[in-house]
């Protein structure tokens, strides 16, 4: 079986991050099926898998296709000998992004009467509403072209979360309190926090609070946890992103009241590590909140 995953980046790196992420939990698969990775943002891509090329129409990354969205007339014919052997003929079409036009006239060749079936993974809900549009079917202009929508969700009724085995293993081995130290002084080397964290005593042991939101005024939630760190030591990790500047300018309009520590963009696997070692986290976004959930 082949598979394509089609991926429009359209607000920070929650929509390629499911995908990738969506990518390794299929290829873990006892019998994986081929992938196709259709990015519109290799420059996306790359900040959480750095063995992205960004300058390339066609490239193998971890024994995947990776294809440019929309390449050059020049770079097109090499992305359409992708499918010569293996036409498309299961698209997940992540977030209604919809198709480039070079697989829109392919999916939809009037001369090729195979049947095709879209998926729609959609953006994850925990409304009611999720429940019942799970695999519910969507008309398309072509009697061969099927669409269904799958919808993530925290229900039985929906298509549930993607529990890809590195994270699994990270949550399992979090959980005990000594294997979680360790991990945390692990993944401050991963994250290259290993220097700024040498002036705090016994980082490892304190209270880890991750924060990754959006803009807005943090006053509120500084003010919040500066109280709860006159209870207990603690440490505030400040993710890369839109939310680190207000956070950090609440925090230090507050006079610095607890220890901060601002991250750096960190790869997914990275990410998820520190996610899953944290006592608190404070999440915005689609695959990161699923993280903090988990």
């Amino acid at each position: 079986m082949t598979i394509d995953l089609v991926c429009k980046v359209v607000d920070n790196y929650g929509d390629i991050g499911v995908v990738y992420r969506l990518a390794r939990a299929l290829s873990e698969l006892e019998n994986p099926p081929a992938l196709r990775l259709v990015v519109d943002n290799l420059v996306a891509f790359n900040a959480l898998c750095p063995e992205v090329d960004t300058g390339r129409a066609v490239q193998k990354v971890q024994g995947w296709t990776v294809l440019a969205w929309s390449p050059d007339a020049e770079s097109m014919p090499s992305c359409l000998r992708c499918y010569a052997e293996e036409p498309a003929r299961i698209v997940v079409e992540a977030f209604a992004c919809g198709r480039p036009d070079w697989l829109e006239s392919m999916l939809f060749d009037p001369a090729d009467q195979s049947v095709k079936t879209i998926i729609n993974l959609e953006y994850l809900s925990a409304e009611a509403y999720a429940d019942e549009f799970h695999l519910m079917p969507s008309l398309t202009r072509s009697p061969v072209v099927r669409k269904h929508i799958f919808m993530p969700g925290f229900t039985a009724q929906t298509g549930g979360l993607i529990l890809d085995g590195r994270f699994v293993s990270a949550l399992g081995q979090a959980g005990d309190d000594g294997i979680r130290r360790a991990l945390r002084v692990a993944t401050a080397g991963r994250a290259g926090l290993l220097s700024d964290l040498a002036t705090v005593p016994a980082p490892e042991s304190l209270y880890w609070i991750v924060i990754f939101g959006y803009e807005r005024d943090y006053a509120r939630i500084v003010d919040d946890i500066a109280a709860f760190a006159r209870q207990r030591p603690l440490l505030v990790f400040a993710a890369s992103g839109k939310s680190q500047p207000c956070l950090l300018s609440a925090w230090e309009h507050a006079g610095k009241p607890f220890p901060l520590q601002r991250l750096p963009f960190l790869q997914q696997e990275t990410w998820d590590a520190l996610l899953s070692v944290a006592d608190f986290s404070i999440i915005r976004g689609e695959d990161s909140l699923s993280r903090a959930t988990l």
